[in-house]
Order: structure tokens, then sequence, then C-alpha cells
């Protein structure tokens, strides 16, 4: 039986006791690049050094006779050297070397390829990236690091920092990457690993524009350059930290393990403004410390686990340029006019809806329409509706409308009676809480909804009403500049002082989300005015059009 393994090792053992110094030439380069040091990374063997650098002898016969055709197989370049085949390759290559060699004068020492084993880390910089050098990978796994991606691709050299992890608009990990290669040449050799596997899952490659790797990866930011310039073996990212968590709390964290340059090689994401996000990156020093940072993952610091994960200089890059970005909705940006309610979102006491807290930030319209299962079926006409936060992204947060308040009360029932409440979507279990319209209004204000009732927004009372929008001039000195708004029943709210007024809040969250993330924003005093969250549509669900509309954050203004 053929055993790769064995073959593998014993073809290594043979060259490793190979004494003097020898030339490995080679008939293209597919056997070295393709198959030697791919099998090599597949079984974690290594390789004599001597098969790290080679001769192509196809390429040096087209150095010393230019303009000859690029399909010419070996026995083309026999019959154009006029030499007469043996019958054995090894030694018709031999022929041909000593021929390249006395009439040509070929120098193979100049036209020796460097076959490279180990990915450096640091940032791209301003270098120049050649086009038809890039390619995009899919389907990747998203604990894979740049050197998982180095390994699927051995034998093939990438420059330094030439491994992009792709985030997603949340920040996470999208199941892709943009690799850069050497030249050309290895860029085509790439994708001839289409649709090989890492692992249990295959792979595909495709072609990219070098455009987007330099979108990806360019390491601009010159707090990124310094860091990643003490150099690294690996890079971890440590995700959920406490916000008061310093350099020293994670030196402490990753005792024993040996950071480069202790708290200098610790590096923490904060926003523009200055405020911790609870990310941070480490410069670790060997493979070994990796492994040993590895097996922090989920363990606690202080009352939080945190995640630890590989990372790349180019993942730091991106974390941080969207932190520092400035958010889609600037807070205190208030312009004073009244914010139009969505028409779509009628509000009731009927206690018809559900609202869905702490689901995955990815969480796709299809995400909770499994989630809900059969009761699915139930949802009103364009009822499935996303809470953004104030940058616009997803909070975990969505509300469903139902067809009546017995299919809500079932969904919100626990998941061992049937119901959905802290079932799991993806790794994190979801709660479900039965509200009507009036308590859906209530919480995007910034109140809480939970199996306990409803709470008013921080330094607000609910006041009975009789479910009628109170009269524009006691709500805005402006009425004349106002449009006409519908007079659609909504809960009414006050401040403790009983000073009849409405204020917008931004969802305000008492307790972290589990697992932890990152959260975007940061409750606001709760007299502080600012825009409200916005409520998104999502297109494709039950009723839906095609054309239907999207509403965002900030609201439409009157104008």
């Amino acid at each position: 039986m053929f055993n790769s393994r064995h073959l593998l090792n014993e073809f290594a053992n043979d060259v490793q006791t190979l004494s003097g110094k020898f030339l490995t030439v080679t008939d293209g380069p597919d056997w070295l690049r393709q198959y030697l040091h791919p099998l090599a990374a597949k079984f974690g063997r290594t390789l004599p050094q001597c098969l790290h650098h080679f001769v192509d002898l196809r390429k040096c016969f087209r150095k010393s006779i230019p303009h000859t055709p690029l399909y010419f197989n070996f026995d083309d370049i026999l019959e154009h050297l006029q030499l007469q085949s043996s019958g054995d390759r090894l030694l018709d290559m031999a022929k041909v070397e000593q021929k390249l060699s006395k009439d040509y004068k070929c120098d193979f020492n100049n036209l020796m390829e460097m076959i490279s084993s180990r990915l450096l880390t640091r940032a791209c910089g301003h270098e120049i990236v050649e086009e038809d050098t890039c390619v995009r990978v899919r389907g990747i796994p998203w604990q894979c690091s740049d050197h998982d991606l180095a390994k699927f691709f051995r034998g093939l050299n990438i420059p330094s920092g030439g491994v992009s992890l792709v985030l997603n608009q949340n920040g996470r990990r999208s199941g892709e990457a943009l690799i850069r290669f050497e030249n050309s040449e290895h860029r085509n050799l790439a994708l001839q690993r289409h649709r090989q596997h890492m692992g249990n899952r295959y792979i595909e490659v495709f072609k990219a524009p070098s455009i987007d790797f330099i979108q990806m990866n360019a390491g601009t930011l010159p707090q990124v350059e310094r860091f990643l310039g003490q150099g690294s073996v690996a890079i971890a990212r440590m995700r959920g930290l406490p916000f008061s968590a310093s350099k020293e709390d994670i030196l402490q964290f990753l005792c024993e393990i040996h950071i480069v340059n202790g708290r200098d090689g610790i590096f923490l994401i904060k926003t523009a403004e200055g405020k911790p996000t609870g990310d941070a990156f480490v410069l670790l020093a060997s493979e070994d410390d990796a492994v040993q940072a590895l097996g922090r993952h989920k363990a606690n610091l202080r009352d939080r686990y945190v995640e630890v994960f590989r990372s790349t200089g180019a993942e730091l890059h991106q974390v941080l340029t969207r932190a520092m970005a400035a958010p889609i909705i600037p807070p205190g940006s208030h312009t004073g006019l009244p914010f139009m309610m969505a028409q779509q979102y009628i509000p009731s006491s009927v206690r018809n809806c559900v609202r869905l807290r702490g689901m995955p930030y990815s969480a796709t319209l299809e995400d909770i329409m499994n989630f809900l299962g059969e009761s699915s079926q139930f949802i009103l006409p364009a009822g499935v509706h996303m809470v953004l936060n104030q940058q616009g992204r997803p909070s975990g947060d969505a509300f469903i409308q139902l067809q009546a308040h017995e299919f809500a009360s079932r969904v919100a029932l626990d998941v061992n009676k049937g119901g959905c409440h802290k079932k799991h979507m993806g790794e994190r279990y979801v709660e479900v809480f039965q509200c009507s319209g009036d308590e859906m209004n209530l919480v995007l204000m910034g109140g809480t909804l939970n199996r306990n009732g409803v709470q008013a927004p921080p330094g607000m009372t609910l006041i009975p009403t009789d479910f009628a929008m109170q009269q524009q001039a006691m709500l805005y000195a402006h009425a004349p500049m106002m449009m006409p708004v519908a007079p659609n029943a909504f809960m009414q709210t006050a401040d403790v002082a009983r000073q009849r007024a409405v204020f917008p809040y931004s969802p305000y969250h008492g307790v972290f989300p589990t697992p932890p993330m990152s959260p975007t924003s940061t409750p606001l005093p709760p007299n502080y005015l600012q825009m409200p969250p916005g409520l998104k549509h999502m297109d494709g669900s039950p009723g839906s059009h095609q054309n239907s509309q999207e509403y965002h954050s900030p609201p439409k203004y009157a104008k």
C-alpha cells in the first residue's frame, strides 16, 4: 500500500545523509513547490536545507535561449538543443544542464530559487504591491491564523505581512482572507490549490486585484507600524477584556508566557475618544508561547472570561481603524426637530411581539427564521426588525411581530417547554421576551424589558395615559416647522420631576452581553438628549417586497 508519510521520511533521511555540497535541479517547480513541501507541512516534517533552494531547468533554458515558446515540454527542449533522449529523465536533465552551462554560459547560481518556510507577521507598510500577485481565499475556519494559511500554501513564497484576514462589518472574521505572493508565478500556482482541504474543510481560491489587498493590509497607522516593528513570531488577539483592564492585568493573565518587550508588546484598542473597546493584541516570542496563550482561551479575568486566538498585523490594523472611525451617528448631534417614527411600527397594547436579546452580531434573517422554527410561519408581513446601535451596526437585539399574542406567548416559553427562551443561536443562547408595540417603543428609548416586566429608561418613570400622542406644542417648541404626525398611540414617559417631555434614548444595557464582546457604544446620562437607535426592516422577511424600505439610524427629519 502506498504510504506518503513513509516515502517522505525515507526520502528526507536519504538526502540528509548525503555528504558534500550539491545543487538541486528540477524539471519545473511543481515537484518541490506543489508536492514535496505541502506534504512535509501536512505531516509536520522538516525538510533538509538543500531542498529549500533549487534551479528550475526549464527557466534556465528560456533564460539562455529567449523567445522560445512557453509550451515547450522537456522533449521539445532536448530536440531544440539537438540532444538524444536516453530514456532516463535524470540522465537527460544532466545532459541539458551541461549543454546550457558549456555552450550558453548559463550561470545556475544566479538563477537559484528559494522556498520560504517562515512567515513574518509585520505590517505590509508602504511597499508596492504588484498586480497579479494576490488571491482571495474563502471558507477558512474562523479560528484560522495567518500561519495556518501560510502552511496551506507551503512551498509558495509569501512576503512579510502578506496574509490579511478579512473582517465583516461587525469586526468579526468573515471566513475569507487576502494573500499576497512573491510574484505572479506563485499566485498562479496558488490558484491550483482551489478546493484543496484545510482539515475537514475545502478552501476556495480566487484571483484578487492588488487594490483589495492594499486597502485591507496596508499598515498606514504609525502606531501599528511601531508596534509590529518590535518583531514577533506570533500575534494573539484578546477579546472581551474588562474596560478597566490595564497592561499589567494582561501580563498577569498571561503569566509565564514570554511577551515581546513586556508592556510594550501589548496593544490596547481604544476609540478616537480614548475609550477602551475590550480588545488587545499581544506580541509573542515563540510558537510555544502562542500555544500557551491559546490555552488561556475563555479563562476569567476578574468577572469576565476572555477570548484568546491567533491574529495578524493586518487584523490589528483593521480593528484599530474601525475603532477610531467616527460613528455614523455623532453623539449629541440632535438638531432639535422631532424624529418621525416609521409608520410601519404601529404602537399597540396587544402583546403580539417578542424581543430577541443576545443574538450574535452576525445574525441574519435566515438565522432568525431557523431560530423560531415552526413559529416563523406566524410572523406578520415585514415583521422582522433589527435594532441598530449608534454606529449603525447590529446590537444583538431584534423585535418580531406575530399574528396574535398566543403565538408570541408560545415563542417566549422556556426552551424545555417548547418555546425559544434561552435557545441557542450558534454559540450563544438568546433570551426571548413577549411584549407589545408600546413596550417596543419604550425599549428603543432606553427602557428595559425582561420576564419581570417593563422598566422605564434611566431617570424616567411611566405615566398611565389614554394611548394618545401628546400634542406637538407640549413636546417641541417649534410646532410650525413640523410635518403632521400621525395619531399613533405610544406609551408616554416623563422624567422624575414630572415635566412632560419625551427623550429619545439609545438602548440601555445594564449588563455586558454574554459571551463578552466589544460594545460599540456607552450609555449616556438620562437627561442627555441624543439620537434614538435605528430600526431596520430586514429585506426578505415574510411579506416584504423587493423594494421594501429600510429604516436606518438616524431617522428622517422634517424639512
